[in-house]
């Protein structure tokens, strides 16, 4: 069974362009009465671009790559080697998901283009 196609999404996207969602939290430097946005550290540049294969992917491994610097283009998982590659990355990342590997056809085929 292909529980893959249930959970990745329909349509590619850029996560976080505007930088609102993959700032990590700097307690340490917390003012008093500080709220939740003041309490966050800078991220770096976003210059490293890669692409994500969406297999079921948790979205703090998003924020964590983000947090490290990759500018991240998601894609579904049925995403063709051509498509994704039209985006010119750096490199390709591949999530993690549920069920067996080996029924996913689709997937080895673009990885091994």
């Amino acid at each position: 069974m292909d529980y893959v196609k249930e959970v990745t999404h329909k349509e590619a996207f850029l996560w976080d362009h505007n930088d609102e969602q993959s700032a990590n939290f700097d307690l340490h430097a917390a003012r008093p009465n500080a709220g939740a946005r003041d309490v966050r550290a800078p991220l770096p540049p976003a210059d490293i671009p890669i692409v994500a294969y969406d297999y079921g992917m948790k979205y703090n491994i998003l924020r964590r790559l983000r947090q490290h610097g990759f500018k991240v283009q998601v894609v579904p998982a049925t995403t063709s080697a051509s498509e994704a590659l039209k985006y010119k990355p750096a490199g390709i990342f591949l999530s993690n998901g549920p069920g067996d590997p080996a029924a996913l056809g689709y997937a080895v085929e673009a990885v091994r283009s």
